[in-house]
């Protein structure tokens, strides 16, 4: 499979102590639409976002750099298409296929999230039950194969702001990607992706792997770091999802032999992005 193409990834220490937020990241939106009347940032300073929101200093960084990490916002603070179709439809982020949407562009080691998120998120999901010793032990190893030596301190911040993600239900919480009892966590079952997310984040996934490809192999699409995987997805779940898109027009699976190849029908990404939507 195609090594996918990078943008500028976060930090590590990106967050400043804070879980993801969708009311706060939400404030950030519209103080983004209100500073150049729908058209994205123009300019928004620290002082700016004081006073168009009621987030505190730090905070306040922590969620202009989530925001930059889950696509919303490009580096420039412009509204992305993803943060366009995500404001005009779900600003608040509070349905299912948004969340899911997130975790994807938050995860996706080609995209601008940390480069830790997916390997930890990986680590943790293959043990039966973990605490935050456990992630700890996990983010320091993705940490030293990005050749980060991270404090002790730093790692346990970060880890408790991972596992906020996916445990709050201002975050990722309704995901259901980890369970937890209060002493300790473990590997949810998450709530299925609806397959227009599943379109989506295969087609951006082909965008950035595989540019160019009129069709790939079926099964590079349920490899370990493909949208299957990142989508949490196993293959069964993937083959129902590309039967839905077949049947869609969005792609044409041949099976006649082995190896098997799914043909690409859609054009631009953005406009599965806004069927998620319809």
């Amino acid at each position: 499979m195609a090594e996918p193409t990078d943008l500028r990834k976060l930090g590590t220490a990106f967050h400043e102590s804070f879980s993801f937020s969708r009311p706060a990241t939400a404030q950030f939106l519209r103080a983004v639409l209100s500073s150049g009347s729908g058209e994205g940032h123009r300019g928004l300073t620290h002082k700016d976002l004081r006073q168009l929101s009621s987030l505190g200093t730090n905070y306040i960084k922590s969620v202009r750099r989530y925001a930059y990490g889950l696509g919303l916002v490009d580096e420039a603070e412009e509204l992305t298409p993803i943060g366009r179709v995500i404001a005009e439809h779900d600003m608040d982020m509070a349905d299912v296929q948004t969340q899911w949407i997130l975790h994807y562009t938050f995860a996706a080691p080609y995209r601008s999230g940390p480069a830790f998120w997916w390997p930890l998120l990986c680590g943790l999901r293959g043990m039966a039950e973990f605490g935050s010793a456990d992630a700890c032990a996990v983010l320091k190893e993705a940490s030293a194969a990005n050749a980060e030596q991270l404090a002790l301190r730093t790692l346990r911040t970060t880890a408790t702001v991972f596992l906020g993600t996916y445990s709050k239900d201002e975050g990722l919480g309704r995901l259901c990607v980890f369970g937890n009892d209060g002493n300790s966590y473990r590997a949810g079952v998450p709530v299925q992706p609806p397959t227009p997310v599943v379109a989506f984040a295969m087609a951006d996934f082909w965008d950035h792997a595989w540019p160019g490809r009129a069709s790939v192999n079926l099964s590079w699409l349920n490899e370990q770091g493909g949208p299957a995987s990142l989508l949490l997805m196993n293959s069964g779940e993937m083959s129902d999802a590309l039967r839905e898109m077949q049947n869609a027009g969005l792609v044409e699976v041949h099976r006649v032999a082995p190896p098997y190849q799914v043909f690409r029908l859609w054009g631009d990404s953005t406009k599965l992005l806004e069927r998620v939507y319809e």
